[in-house]
């Protein structure tokens, strides 16, 4: 299992890429991959701006950009929604049971 990367600040390419090269070789060695692989991203500025597009490139990183507001599509839309949703079935058993 990899770590989720909690990013807090304003994001652009520069520190993108910073995470990036902080992250990406730990992440695929705990995964077990080499170099066959594509990042999935929403279309945040950050991850399609110029600067992180030639990074990518150089790199030989392959991308895949996601539509930001397509559940379908996008893997953290799923993920945020299921999470809502336990959750507020957590919070209507603990009302169900304070009443």
């Amino acid at each position: 299992m990899t770590n989720l990367i909690n990013y807090t600040g304003d994001l652009d390419c520069n520190k993108y890429i910073d995470v990036i090269n902080e992250n990406l070789n730990l992440q695929t060695d705990v995964l077990g991959i080499s170099d066959d692989f594509t990042i999935v991203e929403d279309p945040h500025p950050a991850d399609t701006g110029r600067l992180t597009q030639q990074y990518l490139h150089s790199e030989s990183i392959k991308q895949i950009v996601t539509p930001g507001a397509s559940p379908d599509l996008n893997i953290c839309e799923n993920i945020f929604i299921n999470l809502r949703e336990e959750y507020l079935k957590i919070n209507l058993v603990l009302e169900t049971w304070n009443n």
